[in-house]
C-alpha cells in the first residue's frame, strides 16, 4: 500500500526512486513525464498496454485517493542536484533516498509508469517527446510535463 509519509517525502521518494530505477542520472523531460502520469494516472491507463492495464487501473485507484499536485513535485525537484549530459539535456541527478530505503511501492509504481513510457517511447534517450503528436493523450502529458 501507499506509505504514509508527507507529501513532500513522497515527491521526493518517488524522483530518488526514478533515478535509483533509471541508474542514478535521468532527463529532466523523463522525470517530468513520469511526474505527469502520477498527479494525473487516468492519463497512464489510457496509454497502457494490455499487459500492464491491470497493474495501471490498480494503481490509479489507489493514487487517486492520494492525489499530489505538481507543484509539491516541482518543490522537490529543487533539492536534488542538476546537470547537463553528453547531449546537453539537462537532467537531474543523486537521488535523495537510499535505495534500501525505499519502500517497495515506490518500486511497483515508478516501474509501472516506466514500463508504459518505454512501450510508447516516452524515454528521451530513445525518443523525443517532441515527435510523438499523433496521441492526445501523450500530447496531453507533454504539456503537463513542460510545466517546469
Amino acid at each position: 500500500m501507499i506509505p504514509m509519509i508527507s507529501d513532500e517525502e513522497y515527491a521526493s521518494a518517488f524522483v530518488s526512486t526514478i533515478l535509483h530505477v533509471l541508474g542514478g542520472e535521468v532527463t529532466r523531460t523523463d522525470v517530468l513525464f513520469a511526474i505527469a502520469f502520477r498527479v494525473r494516472p487516468n492519463l497512464l491507463i489510457d496509454i497502457a498496454t494490455q499487459r500492464t492495464r491491470v497493474d495501471a487501473e490498480y494503481w490509479s485507484d489507489l493514487v487517486s485517493a492520494r492525489p499530489i499536485s505538481v507543484e509539491i513535485f516541482e518543490s522537490a525537484l529543487r533539492y536534488f542536484s542538476t546537470g547537463v549530459d553528453s547531449r546537453c539535456r539537462d537532467t537531474i541527478c543523486q537521488p535523495l533516498w537510499r535505495f534500501e530505503d525505499l519502500d517497495d511501492w515506490f518500486l511497483f509504481e515508478v516501474n509501472l509508469i516506466l514500463d508504459v513510457m518505454f512501450a510508447h517511447c516516452l524515454i528521451e534517450g530513445f525518443v523525443r517527446a517532441e515527435l510523438i503528436t499523433d496521441n492526445p493523450v501523450i500530447n496531453g502529458v507533454v504539456e503537463l510535463g513542460v510545466r517546469s
